[in-house]
């Protein structure tokens, strides 16, 4: 079995199993909880006291009310058992339908007061359930209805075993595992095994069906979708097939409920995996078409909006995903407006890197690919993301700088010259003579005016003063080149005529140099010029 497989499986399990163990209901309360009774709850807390086998609890949720209240405990508690006996039978019923909303279903033809929560095949039973309350001043819950009360002991064949528990050994149907016959146990695992190996077959089937509409998403064929969408294709098949077994397995009504959520929970991540790597090739798609003209956006822009858009992705698959579990989304997105102050004072500094990131892309002082200059580094910029900016140094080491830090600091973007600056100061010997220096400032200029690619103003080089040991000419010049490497081999190429020009002027570049004075046995060295200023300063 493939590692999709366990992965697959192991979910399953962990879903069957978190809906076996329901949490223990208190033994003995005085009444049906009402805060926030809606039928659905009702239905819930009704099989979760039969689950405990606390049938006196479990018949507090009847309307008990047509029978005589010298039978109502035993009857009662019969009747729970009898009804929960019905709907784990019934595999019609479906927990995940009934209103979840304390008013009811109020699209129904029925009274306001009621709720229809289940008809039986042929009509041999109709469960409602009633909306009532216990007295003046008090919540009303909803409890099954006087009428259901009385039908059911009329419809005991609709609890009798299964076709398949007619042909098991007594021994072994009578085998339960966490209150649940053992024999079910193994339908499922069976039938979630042969659910993984059929949906990869027909995820393998359905890939070819939809090989044309691929090509429309990456006529280039430079993604392979077959390895892209094979497993969110095969975790949906499986997802839905499963969702069509579990009105066939032989399951109670809380197990369908839960697995039905599983299945749910499980669909919704193979919708958002195939979005996912849809929104990747569409990011993909849109960095090829404008690579030549829009380099800022196809290599820092689309990758956060991709993101972010995936980000987006999630959440709406969870706020679906608690809808359709029955959370009241009203409540849960006030209960996230109140609590959004608190969480965004804990996560303030995550929001300043996001809003950093998307300030770093809009504003565009640097992009993915730059040479930049940040703080005291340097370094290619290497991705923009929703929290830092990750750059590469000279070191070949990955520095990650959050984006609220890189988005304040002073930015040199050296990717964005268009030309580079040559700008060397030529220290002279200080006997070296004005006619000399004359003849030097002319070959220089007309050195930098017969080289390519460089670019020189009506003043290029010019004598600038005498310093303490020299005779400086300065030179100003721009290489017509953004490309570094190119600009060092043209850098080179002016500097070694240009030595040959101050050799051959019979001059010489000046070195500083150290006198030592010795007086006695002591040696006391002199500062040259340049050293004597430093001090100064």
């Amino acid at each position: 079995m493939s590692i999709f497989s366990n992965i697959y499986v192991y979910c399953l399990l962990s879903a069957i199993i978190t809906s076996a163990q329901i949490p223990a209901v208190p033994q003995t309360p005085s009444a049906p909880p009402v805060s926030q009774s809606t039928p659905r709850s009702s239905v819930l807390s009704f099989l979760s006291a039969v689950r405990e086998q606390n049938f006196a609890r479990a018949a507090q949720y009847l309307d008990l009310s047509g029978v005589p209240t010298s039978e109502r405990q035993t009857r009662g508690a019969a009747t729970a058992q009898m009804l929960a006996d019905i709907l784990d039978h019934s595999p019609g019923f479906d927990i995940g339908a009934i209103s979840n909303s304390p008013e009811g279903n109020q699209a129904d033809d029925l009274p306001a007061d009621r709720e229809l929560i289940y008809t039986a095949p042929d009509s041999k039973l109709t469960i409602q359930m009633l909306r009532k309350s216990s007295g003046p001043g008090t919540d009303a819950v909803w409890i099954f209805a006087p009428g259901t009360v009385a039908q059911i002991p009329l419809v005991e064949d609709l609890t009798t075993d299964s076709l398949v528990e007619r042909h098991l050994p007594e021994w072994f149907s009578g085998l339960t595992f966490l209150r649940t016959p053992l024999w079910r146990w193994i339908a499922l695992i069976l039938s979630i095994m042969v659910i993984t190996a059929i949906s990869k077959r027909l995820s393998r089937f359905a890939l070819r069906l939809l090989r044309p509409l691929c090509h429309r998403l990456d006529p280039k064929g430079t993604c392979d979708l077959d390895s892209m969408f094979l497993g969110p294709l095969r975790l949906l098949l499986s997802a839905l097939l499963f969702r069509m077994a579990i009105g066939w397995l032989p399951l109670s009504a809380m197990g369908r409920f839960y697995l039905e959520r599983a299945a749910h929970v499980l669909m919704a991540i193979a919708i958002v995996w195939i979005l996912s790597k849809v929104i990747d090739i569409s990011v993909r798609r849109l960095q090829l078409a404008t690579k030549s003209g829009h380099s800022s956006l196809s290599r820092s822009a689309l990758p956060l909006l991709s993101r972010l858009a995936k980000g987006g992705l999630l959440v709406f698959a969870a706020i679906l995903t608690l809808a359709n579990w029955g959370f009241n989304m009203t409540t849960v997105l006030a209960g996230f407006g109140i609590g959004g102050i608190a969480i965004a004072l804990a996560a303030q500094k995550t929001i300043e890197n996001l809003f950093g990131g998307i300030s770093i892309v809009t504003d565009g002082p640097v992009k993915v690919g730059d040479f930049c200059k940040f703080g005291d580094r340097v370094g290619t910029v290497e991705d923009i993301g929703l929290r830092s900016t990750r750059v590469r140094t000279l070191d070949r080491t990955v520095v990650t700088v959050p984006n609220a830090d890189f988005s304040s600091m002073v930015l040199e973007n050296y990717s964005q010259r268009d030309k580079i600056w040559f700008h060397p100061t030529l220290n002279l010997r200080k006997d070296t003579t004005a006619d000399q220096v004359r003849n030097i400032v002319q070959s220089i200029q007309r050195i930098l005016k017969q080289t390519k690619k460089v670019e020189v103003g009506d003043l290029p080089v010019r004598f600038v003063g005498t310093g303490s040991f020299s005779l400086d000419i300065e030179i100003f010049a721009y290489i017509q080149t953004a490309d570094y490497d190119e600009f060092l081999r043209v850098q080179q190429e002016l500097l070694l005529p240009i030595m040959d020009v101050i050799y051959r002027a019979g001059t010489a570049l000046a070195v500083p140099a150290e006198t030592s004075v010795y007086l006695g046995n002591d040696a006391i060295p002199l500062k040259t010029g340049r050293e004597r200023e430093s001090a100064k300063v």
